[in-house]
């Protein structure tokens, strides 16, 4: 089941004040980089390829798409050129005992039409909605 996230932000045509935002919204926020991999545009997050051969980090990263998968999206940021979307970014907050916190999965669609993309996600330091959302205002 796919839910709508409470707050979208799109970026039309202005490459460079997303990227702007971006970099000091990684430079403030983004604590700790999880994970990284590739997938097809209409794949699951279950179905995404790690970029790790340790079997304890698949199994710690699954355990965290697993959990993503279940939650809802919060706020998703859309970078869009020439109606082509070039990166998009997806903040969860995950509720579990042993991994607590935001999160935020960074797609990156290098390749205008092409069906891959290349993802990564990253813990956020930060305890409020409210704080990340404004960053993007």
């Amino acid at each position: 089941m796919q839910i709508n996230p409470a707050k979208i932000h799109i970026f039309r045509n202005c490459n460079d004040i997303f990227e702007s935002l971006l970099e000091s919204f990684n430079k403030n926020y983004c604590e700790n980089h999880v994970t990284k991999g590739t997938a097809y545009k209409n794949d699951f997050f279950d179905v995404m390829k790690f970029d790790s051969q340790n079997p304890i980090k698949k199994f710690i990263y699954k355990n965290l798409v697993e959990k993503i998968n279940q939650s809802i999206p919060l706020i998703k940021i859309l970078n869009e050129e020439d109606d082509y979307i070039k990166c998009e970014c997806t903040i969860f907050y995950v509720e579990d005992f042993a991994i607590n916190g935001f999160y935020m999965i960074q797609n990156t669609f290098a390749i205008k039409d092409s069906d891959m993309y290349k993802f990564n996600i990253w813990t956020l330091n930060c305890d409020t909605f409210l704080e990340l959302d404004a960053h993007w205002l």
